[in-house]
């Protein structure tokens, strides 16, 4: 995989198009915390009805990766814009994410957000704003799923702070306490596959905690709803510095 100073070098910067209120979107940004960052990444596969996802905390950058469907062309179109959507630009078909903004909350680490998908993938800056079409990427051609990368910042950006290994470790702390309960929000009955693990692995704090679904049961009731029956655990805590 091309590093983020090669992707960009290939770039110019007429092809970046600021779509957004620059205040809109730092006020939506302040307004999450690291752990619901992972609640967003985690909701996208979700979405894209992914049976895993994986999110690594890399010492300079986070990287997520699904493996349900690639992103469709209204996908696409709504990477066009760092935030919202119209009549150009249309929500997702679930009731989840409709508004186009909880990818965008990743700008709380980097100033860039690096998607991969299909063949395609775009760059979401936090200054220049989104790109205004896609790029080709031979490393996702024909592979299932998404990659999402965002670079740390390495100074603070328009008042959103560095991503401290101090920060890391609170982060992975919380996630130990509350991820089974994370996974366990997703469950809806609109769905006909469900996530059945998550994976989160810190290499600054040497920790990877495995989180993994279990359905039990699954029935139609009278009324055409369904019912479902799952237990949700917090499988391991790996040391991965051993």
């Amino acid at each position: 995989m091309m590093s983020l100073a090669e992707f960009l070098a290939n770039i110019p910067k007429d092809q970046f198009q600021i779509r957004y209120g620059e205040s809109v979107l730092s006020e939506f940004v302040r307004s999450h915390d690291y752990t619901s960052l992972i609640d967003e990444l985690v909701q996208n596969d979700y979405d894209a009805e992914s049976p895993e996802s994986e999110i690594e905390l890399l010492p300079n950058r986070l990287v997520s990766r699904g493996f349900g469907d690639p992103i469709d062309e209204a996908g696409w179109q709504r990477l066009e814009m760092v935030m919202g959507t119209g009549k150009d630009t249309l929500p997702k078909k679930s009731h989840l994410g409709i508004k186009n903004q909880g990818l965008r909350a990743l700008f709380l680490l980097g100033d860039f957000i690096i998607v991969r998908s299909g063949g395609y993938s775009t760059v979401l800056s936090l200054v220049h704003g989104s790109l205004k079409r896609r790029q080709e990427d031979n490393s996702t051609k024909g592979a299932s799923g998404t990659i999402v990368e965002v670079p740390y910042r390495s100074t603070e950006t328009s008042g959103l702070p560095v991503f401290t290994a101090e920060k890391e470790e609170k982060l992975m702390r919380d996630l130990e306490a509350n991820l089974p309960t994370k996974l366990g929000m997703l469950s809806t009955p609109e769905y006909r596959r469900v996530m059945n693990k998550v994976t989160v692995t810190s290499k600054r704090t040497g920790i990877r905690l495995i989180c993994r679904q279990e359905i039990l049961r699954i029935e139609s009731t009278s009324d055409g709803k369904t019912e479902l029956e799952r237990r949700i655990t917090l499988e391991k805590r790996e040391d991965i510095t051993k």
